[in-house]
């Protein structure tokens, strides 16, 4: 039984370390660990490999467990740590330490030229990274959109000259962010329609595509089987039976040892290696540190022109030769979009005109090829009528019908449409889209229409000084010789504001008190809030801070700043720019001390390069950690 638990024990500690506690856990309950330690005879041994010191394995007790689970070899340790990736005990919680050793020539203190040698390459590496990530920004934030704009611009002009001129322009400076905005929109656009193809392909292949491709993608029917009449042979008429089973055990063996000979022919490097190369977020975009990215951006900047000149410049100039060969013109801010939609109605018809020929001639790929696309373009199509056109004829007809509550005519929308027609195209479009899907919570909130008056309290919105946004937010900067008027009701919604801004920053930093009081109160909830609690441990010390971060500056600009400047005007100042000041002098002092901290990790680096040759289990202290734990209880 002992030497079973003991080989349960060591499996467990290597393979799965969180399964240990629950072992140890029944083996104290059992008293299978006394019994086994009553066999070694008081002996003291491993926890994992339950084997006794040596002379170069020694036995250390790191952690405060006690008894058969004490002792531990550091190499067991070490190996329990890096399968379980954890650093602390299982049973106990406490952490493990190690304690350095370095080679016995270690200076007192580095050298100088060892410290500025570490700095440099810190300090290279810092710009070596910095270069490769400014390099990332401006390919995927720069040139993808730039020349995806540019190349949009001189895909859809009337000459050949920018075709021409195209490299050079690329790399023009003129208007440079107004085409970086734009090429970002152009992406954006390319790659919401490559999304929309891939998921409609999807569909199409599992079973979501029309009835008549369906009917097309069906397997032929097998062969009927023809019964053939029986001969007069006894021996050929016979129904296999056990013959026939062996003959199919010894194809299922043949089989087995096919699968045997794939298995011994399994490389399990060749999986490694495919599991190295998988593609992820940061390899994608050239956040690892690798040039992979130009490879990339190249591709991206090759879909994105394929995907204009196909999706945009094709249609564009098929509905635009259409509507040439109609003898109709298109004039007006809004012909580019109905001339490639037109071109797309075009092209819809000339797929359909196709797909009925290739079905004539029996051509099965072509068909299916353009079945596909004209199911791509009807699907766009679709979906530009549903999501664009009726939202808009639906705005435009609330706004008719609305036009004698405005006290407004139609030569008002009309000059309004002249003077900014996309605008007047959006406004319509959004509020027909609200109409279609908010039609029913509109009904509801007119039937809970007020009176006028009723709420007095409130802001008048139809006031014309009436500002949102001034209320809001109060100035961030008034004039020397003005004072801000500031309210309660203001100094309330914004500090609502910033504590939610504490709380977030709060809980985004390290490990401390506040940050355990806040966990604390946001696990007990409402329902089992600790008021004692609440006013002790988080509003004493926010208000204990807060107040001495107010009063202390006002207190040093008004009482002993005027007895070093006499000239009201200096004394105004330095009241006015006490608290900037104080809190630049916090900005640069905790810049200071994080400085210092690096640079002390810089060191211990540098030092433990050169010249640390191990580590050494620390055995845990009781005494040190009584003394701890009474001098703690005795300040408390």
């Amino acid at each position: 039984m002992e030497s079973a638990f003991r080989m349960v024990v060591t499996v467990t500690a290597t393979v799965a370390p969180q399964i240990l506690t629950n072992i140890i856990s029944y083996a104290r309950e059992t008293g299978l660990t006394t019994t086994m330690d009553s066999d070694l005879s008081g002996a003291d041994f491993c926890r994992f490999c339950r084997s006794e010191a040596s002379s170069d394995r020694p036995l250390f007790h790191p952690c405060i467990c006690t008894g058969s689970i004490k002792w531990i070899h550091q190499e067991c340790l070490v190996q329990w740590m890096r399968y379980s990736r954890k650093e602390i005990c299982e049973l106990c919680g406490h952490r493990f330490s190690f304690m350095p050793i370095y080679s016995p020539d270690m200076p007192r203190r580095l050298p100088i030229r060892d410290v500025m040698g570490g700095l440099v390459t810190s300090v290279a590496s810092a710009v070596k990274d910095w270069l490769h990530y400014t390099l990332v920004a401006l390919a995927w934030l720069g040139i993808v959109p730039l020349t995806a704009c540019r190349t949009y611009r001189c895909l859809f002009s009337a000459s050949l000259d920018p075709v021409i001129s195209l490299p050079f322009d690329i790399v023009s400076a003129e208007n440079l962010a107004k085409d970086v905005f734009s090429g970002c929109f152009v992406v954006t656009c390319t790659l919401f329609s490559f999304i929309g193809l891939v998921w409609l392909r999807e569909q199409i292949m599992h079973g979501g595509g029309p009835d008549w491709m369906e009917r097309e993608n069906l397997p032929a029917p097998p062969p009927e089987e023809i019964p053939l009449p029986e001969n007069n042979n006894d021996r050929i008429n016979e129904v296999p039976g056990e013959e026939g089973a062996e003959r199919e055990e010894g194809i299922g063996d043949a089989g087995e040892d096919a699968l045997v000979g794939d298995e011994a022919n399994w490389n399990p490097m060749d999986w490694d290696r495919a599991a190295a190369e998988e593609l992820t977020w940061a390899r994608l975009l050239g956040l690892d540190g690798s040039m992979v990215f130009l490879e990339h951006v190249f591709w991206v900047v090759s879909l994105n022109t394929l995907f204009i000149l196909v999706f945009a410049f094709c249609p564009y100039h098929i509905g635009r030769l259409g509507a040439a060969l109609a003898g109709l013109t298109a004039e007006g801010p809004f012909a580019g979009p109905l001339t490639a939609l037109a071109g797309y109605v075009l092209v819809g018809a000339i797929l359909a005109v196709l797909h009925g020929i290739a079905s004539l001639l029996r051509l099965r790929s072509a068909k299916k090829a353009l079945g596909f696309c004209y199911v791509v373009v009807k699907v766009a199509l679709l979906s530009v009528v549903e999501i664009g056109v009726i939202p808009l004829v639906c705005g435009w007809w609330l706004d008719l019908c609305s036009l004698s509550m405005f006290d407004a005519t139609l030569k008002d929308r009309e000059s309004s449409l002249h003077a900014a027609p996309w605008t007047l195209m959006f406004i319509h479009w959004l509020v027909g889209m609200v109409y279609v899907y908010y039609f029913a919570s509109f009904i509801l909130l007119l039937r809970e229409v007020l009176r006028p008056g009723v709420l007095w309290f409130l802001k008048n919105l139809n006031d014309p000084d009436f500002s949102p946004v001034q209320v809001l937010v109060i100035p961030l900067r008034v004039p020397l010789e003005q004072s801000p008027v500031l309210f309660v009701w203001q100094d309330w919604a914004l500090g609502v504001l910033y504590t939610k801004i504490v709380c977030a920053l709060t809980m985004m930093g390290p490990d401390w008190t506040m940050r355990r009081a806040i966990e604390k109160a946001y696990r007990d909830g409402i329902r089992e809030m600790d008021l004692k609690f609440i006013l002790r441990d988080v509003a004493a010390p926010l208000v204990r801070w807060l107040g001495l971060a107010l009063a202390v500056p006002y207190a040093l600009a008004h009482s002993a700043a005027p007895l070093l400047v006499t000239a009201p005007v200096q004394r105004n100042l330095l009241a006015r720019r006490v608290y900037p000041a104080l809190l630049l002098l916090v900005v640069l002092g905790t810049l200071a001390v994080f400085q210092i901290r690096q640079f002390k990790k810089l060191y211990e680096h540098i030092k433990n390069d050169k010249y640390l040759v191990g580590q050494r289990l620390v055995n845990y202290d009781h005494r040190r950690h009584k003394q701890q734990r009474s001098s703690v209880a005795a300040t408390n």
